[in-house]
C-alpha cells in the first residue's frame, strides 16, 4: 500500500469517528436522557403529539415530517412549504437540524433531501465562513474560528487532509470535525443502514438537491399541494451562496473528500434506489384507469412530472466545479 492509499484509509477511519456534540439546548438535553429537564421536555412533546394525533384522526389527516439535513436545499423547500402546512393530504411538521429519524414516531411519514457530499462540503464551507449571513447570523464556535483563520477556500481545506505536514493534517481534520454541516454526514440523521431500512415504509419521499425543481414538483403531488406551492427564487430566502466564490477543487482534494465521505456515498446509493421505487410506484398508480367518479387527468395525483426541469443550484449560486468540469 503506497502513501496515497494509506492516507485515504486513514481519512476514512477519521471520518467515521464521532463528531463534536452540536450546540444548543435540545442536543444538550439529549445527552442527559435521564435528567428531569429532558424528561419534562420529552413528556410535553409526547403529550402535544398525542393531542395533535387525536385531531388528525378526527380530520382524517396524516402527518408528514420534514427532516432537514443541512445544505441540501432544505431552506428553500421549507420556505416553499411554509404557507401550505395544512393545504394538502398531510399536515407537514418541520424540524430543526438536531432532530433525526429516531426522534420521529414509527408509522408517521417523513421526507428529506440529500446532496452529493462534495457539493455539500463546498456549500457548507462558504455558508459557515460568512456565519450564515445574510439569512442567518450564527457566530463561529472556537473550532470554526480556528478553521477559517487557517483555510480560506474549501480546496485548501480538502488538500490539507493529505498534506505531508502532519500538523497541517491535524488542523484540517479538526476543521472537518468542527465546521457546522461539514461535521455532520448524512448518516447523522438516520443512525445506520439497519435502522434506516427498518423505517422504509415510513419514507414518503427522498429528493435530491441537484434536481430540486423536479423533485419538489413530485413532492407537491405526493402531498397533494396546490400549484401555488413553489420554490423561492430570491437568493436570501433560498439561503444561497453569493455568486463568484471559488468552488474549484483539485483532483487530490476530490479524492480526499471521497475518502472522507465514503459512507455518505453509500447512503446516497441507497437513497437513489428508494427514490426510484417511489417514482415507479407513483407512475404505476398514475397510469391505472380511473373508475367513474374518481379524480380526473388534471388531478395532482394523476400524472408524473417530466424529467426536463433545469438543474437548480438550490441554495448556493453556480454549480460546484471539480477540476474544471461542471458538478455533478
Amino acid at each position: 500500500m503506497d502513501n496515497v492509499e494509506r492516507n485515504l484509509v486513514t481519512l476514512s477511519a477519521l471520518a467515521t469517528s464521532r463528531p463534536p456534540h452540536p450546540p444548543g439546548l435540545i442536543p444538550l438535553l439529549k445527552r442527559a436522557p435521564k435528567s428531569v429537564a429532558w424528561k419534562t421536555v420529552k413528556a410535553y412533546w409526547l403529550l402535544k403529539r398525542e393531542a395533535q394525533g387525536f385531531f388528525h384522526r378526527l380530520e382524517r389527516r396524516r402527518i408528514a415530517h420534514f427532516l432537514h439535513i443541512g445544505k441540501t436545499g432544505g431552506t428553500a423547500v421549507r420556505s416553499a412549504l411554509d404557507a401550505h402546512l395544512k393545504s394538502g393530504d398531510y399536515e407537514i411538521i418541520f424540524h430543526d437540524h438536531a432532530i433525526g429519524l429516531k426522534d420521529l414516531p414509527r408509522g408517521e411519514k417523513f421526507f428529506f433531501f440529500v446532496r452529493d457530499p462534495i457539493g455539500r462540503f463546498v456549500s457548507a464551507f462558504y455558508s459557515r465562513q460568512r456565519q450564515g449571513r445574510p439569512r442567518h447570523d450564527v457566530p463561529w464556535a472556537p473550532g470554526e474560528e480556528a478553521a477559517f483563520a487557517r483555510f480560506a477556500t474549501p480546496n485548501e481545506l480538502a488538500l490539507a487532509l493529505s498534506d505531508p505536514d502532519t500538523e497541517h493534517v491535524a488542523a484540517a481534520v479538526s476543521a472537518m470535525k468542527n465546521i457546522i454541516h461539514i461535521q455532520s454526514p448524512h448518516w447523522t440523521w438516520f443512525r445506520d443502514e439497519t435502522y434506516f431500512l427498518s423505517r422504509r415504509s415510513d419514507i414518503l419521499y427522498v429528493g435530491f438537491q441537484e434536481t430540486l425543481d423536479e423533485d419538489f414538483s413530485l413532492l407537491g403531488k405526493l402531498l397533494n399541494l396546490p400549484e401555488s406551492a413553489t420554490l423561492p427564487d430570491d437568493e436570501v430566502t433560498a439561503h444561497k451562496n453569493p455568486a463568484g466564490v471559488n468552488k474549484q477543487l483539485a483532483e487530490e482534494a476530490i479524492k480526499n473528500l471521497k475518502a472522507w465521505y465514503h459512507r455518505d456515498y453509500q447512503f446516497l446509493e441507497l437513497c437513489r434506489a428508494i427514490a426510484t421505487q417511489i417514482r415507479d410506484d407513483f407512475e404505476r398508480r398514475s397510469s391505472r384507469p380511473k373508475p367513474a367518479g374518481t379524480m380526473d387527468a388534471a388531478s395532482p395525483h394523476s400524472f408524473f412530472p417530466g424529467h426536463s426541469a433545469p438543474e437548480r443550484d438550490c441554495g448556493e449560486g453556480t454549480p460546484v466545479h471539480l477540476g474544471g468540469a461542471p458538478f455533478p
